[in-house]
């Protein structure tokens, strides 16, 4: 049934009807990411983890926008984004990674346990976040894989 429809569609509609509870789970997700004000929405994590944390998450950000790491990672997300396979890209959102990393900086938690990778694009997140915070390792080392 999905092949008639060929190309990247006939994939998507061929993964629908293998596992619909997933599809209809992507749909909605999103359906929400599309609906966020990003600007809006990464205002109200800067004021959450300024006053949960007592850091400033703006400067947070703005040494993650001018990382090595942010630059690796926009590298080879341009890469994967010419790769015509299917499932190429992870299923966290750029936003969603970027939060990840604000937070991991913002807590610096002791420890820290990461389940269900896909991809791996979180885990490099929050890696590249502790390994700055501890000076334990080059943050763009996190995307060598």
């Amino acid at each position: 049934m999905a092949e008639s429809y060929g190309g990247r569609y006939g994939q998507l509609v061929g993964k629908a009807v293998r596992h619909p509870g997933r599809a209809l789970l992507r749909l909605v997700l999103h359906a929400k990411q599309a609906r966020l004000d990003e600007a809006r929405e990464r205002q109200k994590l800067f004021a959450a983890l300024s006053r949960r944390f007592g850091v400033d998450a703006q400067s947070l950000h703005t040494e993650y926008v001018e990382s090595d790491f942010a630059r690796a990672h926009r590298e080879r997300q341009a890469e994967l984004d010419r790769f015509p396979g299917p499932s190429r890209l992870g299923t966290t959102p750029e936003f969603g990674c970027e939060a990840l990393y604000l937070l991991m900086r913002a807590a610096r938690p002791r420890m820290v346990v990461e389940t269900g990778v896909h991809y791996g694009a979180s885990s490099a997140y929050i890696l590249a976040a502790l390994g700055l915070a501890l000076g334990l390792l080059d943050p763009a080392v996190a995307l060598v894989g």
